[in-house]
């Protein structure tokens, strides 16, 4: 079936590898340690093939397929400041299954503004929930803030911030990443790679399509760095599937 086809990893990778604190020295999203130089040390960066993000154009096929299944659980909230990104470390905080296939939840993070793009444009936010299998394959659950409201379910990370680079901050309170999730289900998938050095490849991303919220006064706070997205990449010729199934 396609739609399996297009959710097979082909590579192994472990997300957590790629994140360093103190601040990496580098990379960076802006001059001359920015995207266009991070091939200079990370090869894959510049001559991969299946690099994300990408632009998701208005004529992608339509299938049913597996429904993402959500298992999420209540967490100890901590927020982070890796230096390049608002991040929550989840781990404990449940798993999803695709078509049979077990990811569990390690963390999210947030990226100003939105790195794909939906027909050209490109969201106010994008909350990327990343996950790994027992193999240590990546799914990310990306979900776009394109809706300009405040969002309720971000309030208590919000709360903690600002928070230093290289520091954390324990909110002494559960939290649930169900909450973030928007009322649909359906999704564009692909097979893509790490957004961030060393832009690995064989992530299998699930692009949620109904939009969440997140005003200008949250966005603000969660993306405290002006500017941490890279820039969209080539597709390659590679399926883009939006799926459609029942959920």
């Amino acid at each position: 079936m396609r739609i399996l086809a297009a959710l097979v990893l082909f590579a192994s990778t472990s997300y957590a590898a790629d994140q360093t604190c103190p601040p990496n020295p580098d990379w960076s999203y802006r001059g001359a340690l920015g995207p266009a130089h991070w091939v200079e040390r990370w090869p894959a960066c510049g001559q991969g093939h299946a690099q994300s993000p990408i632009d998701i154009p208005p004529d992608v096929r339509q299938e049913q397929g597996p429904a993402i299944e959500f298992h999420y659980r209540p967490f100890d909230l901590v927020v982070a400041n890796t230096s390049h990104v608002v991040e929550v470390p989840a781990a404990g905080g449940g798993h999803i299954v695709v078509g049979g296939h077990r990811y569990d939840l390690l963390q999210f993070h947030f990226h100003t503004p939105g790195e794909h793009r939906i027909r050209g444009t490109a969201a106010r936010l994008e909350l990327h929930l990343v996950h790994r299998d027992s193999a240590g394959q990546i799914a990310v659950v990306a979900l776009l803030a394109s809706r300009n409201a405040t969002n309720p379910a971000l309030h208590p990370i919000v709360t903690a911030l600002p928070v230093e680079s290289c520091e954390d901050r324990d909110q002494h309170i559960k939290f649930d990443a169900s909450a973030l999730l928007p009322a649909s289900r359906e999704y564009f998938t692909y097979g893509g790679s790490l957004t961030t050095p060393a832009c690995t490849e064989g992530v299998t991303w699930l692009i949620l399509t109904q939009a969440i919220s997140a005003s200008p006064a949250q966005r603000a706070r969660l993306g405290p760095f002006g500017l941490n997205a890279r820039p969209v990449q080539p597709r390659n010729g590679r399926p883009i599937v939006h799926v459609r199934g029942k959920q």
